[in-house]
């Protein structure tokens, strides 16, 4: 949970000033920034079913409450 807290705190310093910086491809309305907005979707879409999936392998799930 802190991981996606810290991400989502990053991209959303990040995207003050959309229009300088590093951040720019991703807000471009052109099919580059639209590609880059969905793999970056992709990629937090397969790092969450990805790691449950390895600790199930690994036999160490825990699950807090």
């Amino acid at each position: 949970m802190d991981g996606l807290l810290h991400f989502l705190a990053a991209i959303s310093i990040l995207s003050v000033y959309p229009s300088e910086g590093v951040i720019v491809p991703l807000h471009s309305k052109y099919a580059g920034g639209y590609m880059a907005r969905g793999l970056i979707l992709l990629l937090v879409m397969v790092i969450a079913i990805i790691g449950p999936i390895m600790n199930i392998l690994k036999g160490t799930v825990t699950i807090s409450k």
